[in-house]
């Protein structure tokens, strides 16, 4: 099950517990991640031994997806639960 922790004004930090593995060792992880509303979805290898990953360079203001896939020698797993978090703060200021 994959979790929100905590946001900043630029970044989402997240966790997770692992379910079975199919009688394979987890080699690791693919976290995806997506800004609200965009069609393409950015990935990030982690090693096995993560059970939480913070993703900054965000946008301030800004609603995100996240999703995770455990992978072992036998291939990728079922995807997670998707999560949705937003980053602090209200997005760019309009200067008059």
């Amino acid at each position: 099950m994959l979790s929100v922790v905590m946001t900043t004004n630029s970044s989402v930090q997240l966790s997770w517990m692992t379910g079975g593995n199919g009688g394979s060792r987890i080699l690791g992880f693919v976290l995806y991640h997506r800004r609200h509303h965009s069609v393409d979805w950015a990935s990030r290898r982690l090693s096995a031994g993560n059970r939480s990953h913070v993703i900054s360079n965000l946008r301030c203001g800004s609603e995100y997806s996240f999703y995770l896939q455990a992978f072992n020698r036998l291939g990728e797993g079922e995807s997670s639960n998707v999560v949705h978090a937003a980053t602090n703060g209200s997005g760019l200021v309009k200067l008059s």
